[in-house]
């Protein structure tokens, strides 16, 4: 049987228990609040503007979206404030892009070739990778149609290399060099239709061809950062749905992008996916889009780093 003083200590002690539980307890639930009070400060109304012009700038749910005039008022926001972001021009396709790649002391027609093989090159491939493959080409001086044409497929592949697919690419670049020099007179070809039967050439290299090289507009050229982006900020699409490759992107953004816009909006659109809104981790907290509450992905693709709580 237990003394009076133990019987008494004991209560004591539990009592002391039962208030430091509840102190525990409580501070717990303040440092939770807190957190969720700071993480709240730190996210803006994303979306505000979004959700409240939902059906009429995307349409109806899994309906295709309407190319309407608050839609282009929309998108019209979305390229300003994306302009202001990239007024330095210091992504990687600012200095290494295929646009950039041509020796510009050379003739007209070799700069074409030389950017041809920049953009065949280009395919899932870094611009850091293709701009210094595209200079080992140069110091080995086979970058030229009737010298590439000669040389072995298995050596090209190996200047090239680490390319992406650099064995499929040396062949490419063998037969693509060999048909302009036989049929084209050591020139590129003219037309896109023409681009477009070159081994190794999609619409994407083709369109930045024709623009890159005779400055025409024949469609837009969509690699991998605009085909994610224009889905992200749903240029394309619908409101419940994505576009499936890059050509139905091409095709849904030449539907209403004005024609004028078709040579900028992919130099725009890589350099923000390169510097900003990259496919992991995207940096919307640096992003004048989530700001403002006009990106339709935030929500989805940002969630603040949750903090660890004390226990």
């Amino acid at each position: 049987k237990k003394s009076k003083y133990f019987v008494k200590k004991e209560e004591d002690d539990n009592d002391q228990e039962s208030i430091m539980t509840k102190t525990t307890t409580t501070a717990k639930r303040k440092r939770q609040q807190k957190v969720k009070k700071e993480e709240d400060e730190e996210t803006p109304e994303v979306n505000a503007y979004i959700k409240k012009h939902r059906d009429i700038i995307f349409g109806a749910e899994g309906k295709k979206r309407k190319t309407t005039k608050e839609f282009r008022e929309y998108a019209e926001k979305v390229r300003i404030l994306i302009e202001k972001m990239r007024e330095k021009r210091d992504a990687p396709v600012d200095t290494m892009g295929c646009a950039h790649l041509a020796d510009t002391s050379l003739p007209e027609k070799t700069q074409r070739f030389e950017t041809l093989i920049a953009l065949l090159l280009s395919s899932q491939t870094k611009d850091e990778i293709t701009a210094a493959a595209i200079k080992r080409l140069r110091d080995e001086k086979v970058l030229l149609p009737n010298i590439m044409a000669e040389e072995k497929e298995e050596t090209l592949s190996k200047i090239i290399y680490p390319v992406g697919f650099y064995k499929r690419k040396g062949n490419y670049m063998k037969r693509v060099a060999t048909i302009i020099r036989d049929t084209y007179d050591g020139d590129i070809p003219r037309t896109i239709d023409d681009i477009l039967k070159l081994p190794g050439i999609g619409p994407k290299m083709g369109h930045l061809v024709m623009d890159h090289c005779w400055n025409e507009k024949t469609g837009i050229g969509v690699d991998v950062h605009v085909h994610r982006i224009s889905n992200r900020l749903k240029f394309v699409g619908t409101s419940t749905e994505e576009t499936k490759n890059a050509e139905e992107t091409r095709k849904q953004l030449e539907e209403w992008l004005p024609t004028e816009q078709w040579s900028t909006i992919n130099g725009l659109l890589v350099g923000f996916g390169q510097q900003i809104c990259t496919a992991r981790r995207p940096k919307c907290q640096e992003c004048l889009l989530y700001q403002q509450g006009l990106c339709p992905a935030a929500i989805d693709i940002y969630k603040p780093a949750k903090k660890k709580i004390k226990k």
